[in-house]
């Protein structure tokens, strides 16, 4: 794809040593792949977890372990430090942490990183915990964004999870990743509440994330279902991303050229909305690096 503007893929998971999805996943192979897509900044979560039998935590466990969180959010750091013109970084906590407020802070004073990644699922949360709500109050008043990745089909993390987040923490904005899978139907809820009260600014700091959603659904009997539900919502909430190694970047684009978007619309996807979406809490943040490539 050759575009016209600059690409942000606005989620990319990382992992020093594990395959996430079958497909290895170190920041190496995701800048290779960037490259072939041309593709010129990612936003990286590195998952904090690690192979069986290590004397490590695996997906689904080890997650209330603080020192675990903060040896993942410096590998990210270090990652996006040893390639700041391609990557920007998202840190993650647990709620029920030792330290979990302090790490927070770290992630956005020290550690320089764009956002807090949240994952109800992997994480073992329900989907409208105060003790999350309060995570992400904190990490609105710090400059950060939140990126939420659930998975509807496992009870926690739908849009309307999401849509309770986003009023709970008007102050905090929000990127629902992957547009809510295979509900993504449900984003249509607090698209209409925002817009009808859009004076007020009702959940004006709620975006959603097209993840590898489009390209899973192309050419498939709900495709002009979800062309319909990408324009009622609005091209100025949508992100791009490719949640990769979950989805390919090259695929992901390529499905986004099929929903018939102005130039303009486009630009907004591949840059523009994640751009004002970082830059308008994160004063001197990543935007400069952005605005120069």
């Amino acid at each position: 794809m050759q575009a016209r503007y600059p690409v942000v893929d606005a989620f990319a998971q990382i992992h020093p040593a594990l395959r996430l999805f079958g497909r290895p996943a170190s920041a190496d192979v995701l800048l290779a792949e960037m490259d072939r897509a041309k593709v010129d900044q990612a936003v990286l979560a590195a998952l904090p977890v690690a192979p069986e039998g290590k004397g490590e935590a695996s997906a689904g466990k080890g997650w209330e372990r603080g020192d675990y969180h903060r040896r993942f959010n410096d590998y990210t750091a270090e990652t996006v430090s040893g390639n700041h013109r391609r990557f920007l970084g998202l840190g993650t906590v647990h709620p029920r942490m030792l330290g979990a407020a302090d790490e927070v802070a770290r992630i956005a004073r020290d550690l320089k990183l764009c956002g807090l990644y949240v994952n109800h699922v992997i994480q073992g949360l329900p989907g409208r915990d105060e003790s999350v709500a309060a995570l992400c109050k904190q990490a609105g008043r710090l400059g950060l964004y939140v990126a939420v990745h659930g998975v509807p089909a496992l009870g926690a993390g739908a849009p309307d999870d999401v849509m309770w987040l986003a009023l709970q923490c008007p102050e905090t904005r929000f990127v629902l990743l992957q547009m809510g899978g295979h509900r993504f139907p449900d984003i249509l809820l607090p698209a209409r509440v925002q817009k009808r009260y859009a004076a007020a600014g009702v959940l004006s700091n709620l975006y959603y994330d097209l993840g590898p959603t489009p390209a899973f659904f192309r050419g498939g009997p709900y495709w002009e279902h979800l062309v319909w539900i990408i324009r009622e919502v609005g091209p100025d909430r949508f992100v791009y991303s490719s949640c990769f190694p979950d989805g390919e970047m090259g695929a992901c684009l390529r499905a986004l050229d099929t929903l018939s978007l102005t130039d303009s619309e486009r630009g907004r996807i591949l840059a523009g909305n994640m751009l004002d979406l970082v830059s308008s809490k994160w004063k001197g943040g990543p935007q400069g690096r952005l605005a120069a490539q």
